[in-house]
């Protein structure tokens, strides 16, 4: 009777540790941030990330980007898209399909496009006007930002769009140093100039005060 429950046993256990053997491998393979980005991004911001495949939808391999732009920066806007826009929140702690690992290996992918050195823009400490801000904004970011940075689909200087600045997930994200490096030193590539030498130090700052102004 013991010989018989032995030969029962063992071919079990094998099989047993067969299963838990794949279900193993399985859930250990880390996810394809390749992939995930192919199927996932690559239809509005493009294939290589060169951006603007759909209105307003950023070029995510802008050198200048990358270079401010943080991982927590980009998982964030990743995870909880940015609301009103065509920007879909994609964590599934959001309502959307993807896992947190499955995010970070998208942002992953994304950093191997960076070819400037990071740029720190936390802990920058902006004194601006928001009235003067308004007054520069009026003058210089509203033909592509809208009158209340709202983005535009298109634009005479900015025919693929530009994206709204007074959204919530974008102002939650981004540093006062990031916003003011971004104005400053514009995007290369792209219909965003650099500022810098156009506007003074404190007409950029005050810009940064109005931005920020429309955090809620």
């Amino acid at each position: 009777m013991r010989r018989i429950l032995v030969y029962i046993a063992i071919p079990i256990a094998v099989a047993l540790i067969l299963v838990v053997g794949r279900q193993f491998t399985r859930t250990s393979t880390p996810p394809d941030g390749a992939a995930l980005y192919a199927r996932m991004c690559a239809l509005c911001h493009g294939k290589t990330g060169e951006g603007y495949a759909a209105p307003g939808s950023v070029a995510l391999a802008n050198p200048d980007f990358l270079a401010i732009a943080d991982d927590t920066y980009l998982f964030e806007n990743t995870a909880r898209g940015r609301p009103g826009t065509r920007m879909s929140a994609w964590a599934q702690s959001h309502g959307g399909p993807l896992s947190d690992d499955e995010i970070r290996a998208i942002v992953g992918y994304i950093r191997q496009w960076q070819t400037k050195p990071a740029v720190d823009v936390s802990g920058v400490t902006i004194s601006g006007d928001v009235e003067r801000g308004a007054q520069v904004y009026a003058e210089n970011c509203a033909i592509c930002h809208g009158e209340a940075g709202g983005g535009r689909d298109e634009a005479p200087a900015a025919p693929n769009g530009a994206p709204s600045l007074n959204n919530p997930v974008f102002l939650a994200t981004a540093s006062d140093g990031f916003i003011r490096h971004s104005i400053a030193q514009g995007r290369q590539g792209t219909p965003m100039p650099a500022y810098a030498g156009v506007l003074t130090d404190q007409e950029i700052a005050d810009l940064v005060a109005l931005i920020r102004s429309w955090q809620k």
